[in-house]
């Protein structure tokens, strides 16, 4: 028994005597798969943070993109709106100048061309 006993107490001091490496393999492995989750996470955090920067990019290029194109449209209807302007009052003008009868003539014709033909369209269904 005494062997027995002997054996299990060299076992038991074995034991406890590889027990501090055995947790300091295991402090080891939780020291290393941290820093590698850590490294994950923040490989991921940086490649989600380039991406939403990107989309922002995108986001707001096509933002300045559609408000420059409204903004020439905007100008440009102006500058139609301007040029119409412009024919109206040489329009108006020439209408108050109107000093001879090759003037009345002229602005007249259009209209005598209208009452010819609803003349002739009340002729064509009486």
């Amino acid at each position: 028994m005494t062997d027995y006993m002997s054996n299990i107490e060299s076992e038991l001091n074995r034991i406890s005597e590889t027990q501090p490496q055995l947790l300091n393999l295991q402090n080891q492995y939780r020291m290393t798969i941290s820093k590698e989750i850590d490294g994950a996470l923040a490989q991921m955090y940086g490649s989600l943070e380039k991406q939403q920067a990107q989309a922002l990019d995108n986001a707001t290029a096509h933002a300045r993109e559609t408000a420059d194109n409204a903004a020439k449209s905007l100008f440009r209807a102006a500058r139609e709106c301007e040029n119409a302007a412009t024919v109206v009052e040489t329009s108006v003008r020439k209408l108050r100048r109107v000093g001879s009868i090759n003037d009345i003539l002229f602005y007249l014709a259009p209209l005598a061309v209208m009452v010819d033909l609803v003349v002739r369209l009340i002729q064509l269904f009486n």
